[in-house]
């Protein structure tokens, strides 16, 4: 999971070299999308593609109408840009729930530590189990 977050930084942080914004937008009939460029103007990022496959009658094509292979093209490219879009509120929100879920687990350890007394030792044990465990979830699965 760490891995995959920090492709995602690293991937958004290379787009933003080149875009002089972070957001994408559509071309308004579902074939393109575009962003600002860095050097001016728009830069094209994607095509949308499958036009052949919405709407033709070939084998394994689905053979559909001009007005629903539009709609279809229209809707993978809304979906493209949402998902981009999104990228830089879900890393800050990401990053803030890591930084929330580090100053628990340190104010819980701090708090269970200052009450230690050999009545509630048990629970000491549990709350250093807790947070073992919070730390494990937080860190990248061995492969």
């Amino acid at each position: 999971m760490t891995q995959d977050r920090e492709e995602l930084k690293r991937l958004a942080e290379a787009a933003t070299k080149r875009f002089a914004g972070p957001h994408l937008k559509p071309d308004g009939y579902g074939l393109q999308i575009w962003a600002d460029s860095q050097k001016g103007g728009d830069t094209r990022v994607l095509d949308v593609r499958g036009w052949g496959y919405l709407t033709g009658c070939g084998h394994g094509a689905l053979g559909l109408s001009e007005a629903d292979g539009i709609e279809a093209q229209r809707a993978v490219q809304a979906y493209a840009v949402a998902a981009w879009n999104a990228v830089p509120s879900l890393l800050s929100d990401l990053e803030a729930m890591q930084e929330a879920q580090e100053t628990a687990m340190n104010l819980i350890a701090a708090i269970a530590a200052s009450k230690v007394t050999e009545d509630n030792l048990h629970i000491w044990r549990w709350v250093s189990e807790v947070i073992s465990r919070c730390k494990a979830l937080s860190k990248e699965p061995e492969a």
